[in-house]
C-alpha cells in the first residue's frame, strides 16, 4: 500500500510538471513578449520529467525482482531509455545554448539519444519474456505476423516522409547511419509492443491490456518525435521549444506514466505465479 501511494505522489508531480511545461509552451507559442533565452531555458528544463520517471522507475524495479526477474530487468532498462534520452537533451542544450559550440551530426547527445534506443528495445523483449507472450505466439503466430506488417508500414511511411530523395551527398557514413538507423531500430521495439498487446488480453483478467497500450504509445510518440528531428535537421527548422520538443516530451511523460502503470499488474502476476508454485 505504501509503495502505491508513493507511485500516486509520482504521478501527481509528473502531472504537475508536464501542465506547468504545456502552460509554459503555450504561452510563448502564443505571446510575442518571450524571449529567445525562455525557449532556450524550457528546452533544457522540460527532460526532468524523464529524470524523475526514469529514477522513479529503478526504484519500482526492486519491488519487482531487479535484475534477477524478466520484469524487474523490462522495466530497468525501459527507465535506463528515460535516463539517457535525459542525458541526450541535457547535452544538446549544454552544448548548443551554452557552450555554443557548433554541434556536428552526430555527437555526443547522440549518446543518449540513439543508446536510449537498444534500452527499449531489451525492455520490450524482456517484458514479452516475463509475460509468457512466446507461448502465446506460439500458439496464434498471425499476431506476430500483424505486428510486423503495422511496424514495416509505419517505417515505410517515415521513409517515404521523411527520407524521400534522401542524398547522401556531403555526408558522413555516421550520419547517413544514424538517419536511417533511428527509424529502423525504433521500428523494432514498436513491433515488439504491438506484439505484446496483441497477446495481453487474458493476462490477470485484462489488467495488462492499458499499462501496455500506454506503452505503445510511448513508444510511438518517441518514434514520432525522433522522424520528426530528423525531418527538421534535414531541412533545417529544427530550433528549441519548438512542436518537436513538446512530442519529445509528451513522449518522456507517456513512458514515465507506463512505467507506474506497469509496475501494478506485474506484481500481481508475480504474486500469483508465486501461490501457484506453492500449490
Amino acid at each position: 500500500m505504501l509503495k502505491d501511494k508513493k507511485n500516486k505522489i509520482v504521478v501527481y508531480i509528473l502531472v504537475a510538471l508536464f501542465a506547468f511545461f504545456t502552460a509554459w509552451w503555450l504561452g510563448m507559442l502564443f505571446s510575442r513578449s518571450f524571449k529567445d533565452h525562455t525557449h532556450v531555458l524550457l528546452s533544457a528544463v522540460y527532460g526532468v520529467i524523464a529524470l524523475i520517471g526514469g529514477i522513479n522507475g529503478i526504484v519500482v524495479a526492486r519491488g519487482l525482482g531487479s535484475f534477477k526477474s524478466y520484469f524487474g530487468k523490462a522495466i530497468i532498462l525501459l527507465s535506463l531509455g528515460l535516463l539517457l534520452q535525459e542525458f541526450g537533451q541535457l547535452a544538446y542544450s549544454y552544448l548548443n545554448s551554452i557552450a555554443k559550440v557548433a554541434l556536428p551530426y552526430p555527437a555526443v547527445p547522440d549518446i543518449g539519444f540513439f543508446g536510449s534506443i537498444p534500452m527499449y528495445i531489451a525492455g520490450a523483449i524482456y517484458l514479452l519474456k516475463g509475460l509468457g507472450v512466446g507461448t502465446i505466439i506460439k500458439k496464434a503466430p498471425v499476431k506476430l505476423l500483424a505486428s510486423i506488417l503495422v511496424s514495416l508500414t509505419i517505417f515505410s511511411v517515415s521513409y517515404w516522409f521523411f527520407l524521400k530523395g534522401y542524398s547522401t551527398t556531403d555526408k558522413s557514413k555516421a550520419a547517413t547511419f544514424f538517419d536511417f538507423g533511428y527509424p529502423l531500430a525504433q521500428a523494432i521495439y514498436v513491433s515488439i509492443a504491438l506484439v505484446i498487446l496483441l497477446s495481453v488480453r487474458g493476462l490477470i483478467g485484462g489488467l495488462m491490456k492499458k499499462p501496455v497500450i500506454l506503452l505503445l504509445s510511448a513508444f510511438l510518440l518517441q518514434y514520432a518525435a525522433e522522424s520528426n528531428f530528423l525531418y527538421q535537421v534535414i531541412h533545417e527548422t529544427w530550433g528549441p521549444a519548438g512542436y518537436g520538443d513538446y512530442i519529445y516530451m509528451s513522449a518522456y511523460f507517456l513512458m514515465s506514466l507506463s512505467l507506474i502503470s506497469l509496475s501494478a499488474p506485474i506484481g500481481s502476476l508475480r504474486k500469483a505465479s508465486s501461490e501457484a508454485q506453492r500449490v
